[in-house]
């Protein structure tokens, strides 16, 4: 007689939990029985209705990098026409043109060698199984593929860099692109990829190799900074950043009709994504500087360089940031500069919030240990008397 096949279970194997059903052995990558128990009614699920190879992270991960790409070259078609239209050209050339760019555009330049690290360890897994457990053994196997590499490079003679310890923030890089790939896939066709499980989530990690936390520059330090960079654009750029709280980004595309000398507001515009832009006055030593460069401008942008926009100041600023002897600063501390010493003189969150259009919940997410201070009111509030 023919012995009875038991249903799917979980099984303890070492530190990770895996499914037995019959001869297979599926591992569900997570190590606590909660979410083992979550991957088991998932896996039971699709037995009853079989998730497709179309559904598997690896799947997902190709409709995302398609479609960001095919955006790409649009961008990149639309910015050659609209040149070439500026010009004169004809419509044919205009066309050619544009198809040229697109052609172009080829790869996803930054996002495919995350790709390619995410499907090495989950393609083969179901986009619904995604979970903390399975993010915490990735970038246990992240570290070790690192490990490994390393090792073999010193015993064949040569080096590489960061002598086999990955950081979490590398790490991060890879898990920012799935994030992206399931907010895609929510917005673009959720049924199709979660059916009615919803879009699973999972905590991006917290690093342990030491204390990465971004620092704020001190007044001296961006005095410093200032100083040190070597060109006019370079200082402007700096001297914005430090007085308005805007990111790279958008002092770069900053053009002078977005400057409102008469009410005294820099607006930076709207994007269509996230990141919100601010509108904010400006102080009077940054109107002052505006004020001078207006008069020489070139461009319509604000930051130029050789008479026309000035593009990536990435390089330059590095290069000042050497020089003041300051190599940890990037152009992102400039607005977590801008907000420490707002917090540190006392002012609310939801002020804060506002100058740099931002929710006050992402504030305290990013910078809690700022506004655990109790402001005057608040001291004379609880305060006794006696």
């Amino acid at each position: 007689m023919a012995r009875k096949q038991l249903p799917p279970r979980l099984e303890l194997r070492g530190s990770v939990y895996r499914i037995i059903d019959g001869d297979k052995r599926i591992s569900t990558l997570v190590e606590t029985r909660q979410e083992a128990e979550r991957c088991l009614e998932l896996y039971v699920a699709g037995k009853a209705s079989p998730v497709p190879e179309s559904r598997t992270i690896a799947a997902l991960l190709d409709a995302y990098s398609s479609s960001k790409l095919r955006i790409n070259q649009q961008k990149a078609g639309a910015r050659v026409a609209e040149i070439a239209r500026n010009n004169g050209f004809a419509l044919e050339e205009i066309d050619r043109r544009e198809q040229l760019a697109r052609n172009g555009v080829k790869c996803l330049s930054g996002v495919d060698y995350q790709v390619q690290h995410l499907r090495n360890h989950l393609g083969k897994l179901p986009v619904n199984m995604i979970n903390s457990g399975v993010i915490n053994k990735y970038m246990e196997d992240r570290r070790a593929e690192r490990r490994h590499l390393a090792k073999e490079a010193k015993a064949a003679g040569k080096t590489i860099t960061g002598k086999g310890i990955l950081s979490d923030t590398t790490i991060a890089r890879d898990l920012v692109i799935l994030k992206a790939a399931l907010s895609w896939a929510e917005k673009e066709a959720p049924k199709d990829w979660f059916d009615n499980s919803g879009r699973p989530r999972f905590s991006m990690p917290v690093s342990t190799t030491g204390n990465t936390s971004r620092r704020a520059c001190t007044k001296a330090e961006a005095q410093a900074l200032v100083s040190n960079a070597p060109m006019p654009h370079l200082k402007l750029f700096l001297r914005i950043g430090f007085a308005t709280g805007a990111r790279k980004e958008a002092i770069e595309e900053l053009r002078w009709d977005m400057i409102d000398f008469d009410g005294n507001t820099i607006n930076f515009g709207n994007v269509d994504h996230k990141k919100r832009r601010p509108k904010i006055s400006m102080i009077p030593e940054l109107r002052e500087h505006l004020l001078a460069a207006y008069k020489f401008r070139c461009s319509d942008y604000v930051i130029e360089y050789k008479g026309s926009k000035a593009g990536n100041v990435k390089k330059g600023i590095a290069s000042a940031a050497r020089r003041a002897c300051l190599p940890w600063f990037t152009p992102h501390i400039m607005k977590h500069s801008f907000v420490t010493w707002m917090a540190e003189d006392g002012h609310q969150i939801h002020l804060i919030a506002d100058l740099v259009n931002t929710t006050p919940q992402t504030l305290k997410q990013h910078y809690c240990h700022l506004f655990h201070k109790l402001d005057n009111a608040t001291v004379s509030t609880l305060s006794l008397g006696v």
